[in-house]
């Protein structure tokens, strides 16, 4: 089970509801560039590691939102970690969030 101390299921469903401020719409929107060896690393390695693309308010409420969405997505599995399998005990694997919030 996941729980947050800081968040309950209303608490949750509430943040993701809720309009996303203008200000960090106006963030989402800003063009990153990414350096041209950042890029050539991506078609050599197929991964990057890019710094600082979020921070600040922008990055503490996407923070805010992916927490309340494994909230609700995790909170009904009770399975003690014993009764996970060993991939399952070592990561907490969400995919697709975003289209479901």
């Amino acid at each position: 089970m996941v729980k947050f101390d800081d968040l309950s299921h209303e608490s949750a469903l509430n943040i993701l509801k809720s309009k996303t401020p203008e200000s960090i719409l106006d963030y989402y929107n800003e063009p990153y560039n990414v350096p041209q060896d950042k890029i050539n690393f991506y078609r050599e390695n197929g991964f990057v590691v890019l710094k600082k693309v979020l921070n600040g308010f922008p990055l503490s409420h996407t923070q805010k939102i992916i927490r309340s969405a494994v909230l609700l997505r995790k909170e009904s599995d009770e399975r003690t970690l014993a009764e996970k399998t060993p991939y399952e005990q070592s990561f907490l694997q969400c995919g697709f969030l975003c289209w479901d919030y």
